[in-house]
């Protein structure tokens, strides 16, 4: 699916009005036109190398990236996105509310209260590999 989550956006439908769902359709063709798939050559990354200078051993000592674009917003957008973005925060939480009951039902429903306390001090500690960090999820 390459990080798409269709499940969530029917979710999130449920919960804008039509005038939201246009606010959500023109603030995602920016972010198409613009950000995830731009081709307007005034709208380009830069990186830029930083080199040392006056110093007899030649090095790049740094990198720096920028990304430079035109984005079209206004005044009454931004105010709508705003509005947008809180009705999807408040249905976040929602969500996650919902799924912690969830997730205490099953846990009630699948384990008595003497097999938890046993497990106390049961499970070993997670070992973690920072090394792993960048490694990418199958």
């Amino acid at each position: 699916m390459n990080g798409v989550r269709s499940k969530t956006q029917i979710e999130l439908k449920n919960v804008m009005t039509p005038e939201d769902e246009k606010v959500h359709d023109v603030a995602m063709s920016i972010r198409s036109k613009h950000y995830a798939h731009s081709i307007n050559n005034l709208e380009f990354p830069h990186v830029t190398a930083w080199l040392a200078v006056g110093t007899p051993k030649r090095e790049v000592t740094s990198v720096s990236t920028a990304s430079h674009m035109v984005v079209p917003t206004d005044e009454t957008l931004l105010h709508n996105l705003s509005v947008l973005a809180g009705k999807l925060h408040d249905w976040a939480i929602n969500e996650q509310k919902t799924e912690s009951k969830r997730l205490l039902s099953i846990v009630k429903d699948r384990f008595s209260l003497d097999e938890l306390y046993a497990k106390i001090g049961a499970a070993s500690p997670r070992k973690i590999r920072y090394s792993d960090m960048a490694k990418v999820r199958k």
